[in-house]
């Protein structure tokens, strides 16, 4: 994914699992120094009482430690803080986690177009529904959980075809901040 993004001088941004930065530290590290950004998805995806998927089944002191674990993860990796940027494990950000979060996270990142790739459906359906995107919309994809074979070759035919047709591939706190003075 690296490679593809590097050469077609494209961005993107990665939510990364804390406890995975540690083992990913050369593609952590390279995708900071190709000018991607690297933020949290937590800890360890809301594992234990958040079942994987949801933090908002967890206590107000776990959500925290998640998203404060995350950080720094990425701060002892990087050398720096990293932005306040988060993508909530399944998307599921609402409620009363608002609340509890909102002196740790800046933004909660979602999406607009789910490329389902982490089911493993074949690359020409994640290429198709990458190719569904529109100016200013997020593609999720998945870069963990198996293999990403699928994904890569989606991308690999993707990315140059988006560019061609003028897109440019940013990261998400370039595209919060387009039209901004």
């Amino acid at each position: 994914i690296l490679d593809i993004f590097e050469k077609n001088d494209a961005k993107c941004t990665f939510f990364t699992i804390g406890k995975q930065v540690a083992w990913q530290a050369k593609q952590v590290k390279r995708a900071k120094k190709l000018g991607c950004l690297v933020c949290t998805h937590t800890w360890d995806h809301a594992a234990g009482s958040g079942k994987g998927v949801n933090l908002t089944y967890m206590s107000k002191k776990a959500q925290i430690s998640e998203v404060k674990k995350g950080y720094a993860a990425i701060r002892k990796l990087l050398g720096a803080e990293p932005e306040h940027i988060m993508r909530a494990p399944g998307g599921n950000y609402y409620g009363a986690l608002i609340r509890t979060l909102s002196p740790y996270v800046d933004a909660e990142i979602g999406w607009d177009i789910d490329t389902e790739d982490w089911r493993r459906p074949g690359a020409d359906k994640i290429y198709k529904r990458i190719m569904k995107v529109k100016p200013g919309q997020i593609v999720l994809m998945h870069d963990g959980g198996g293999n990403r074979s699928q994904t890569v070759k989606a991308v690999r035919r993707a990315v140059p075809k988006l560019m061609k047709k003028g897109y440019k591939l940013v990261t998400v706190d370039e595209l919060l901040a387009y039209g901004t003075p």
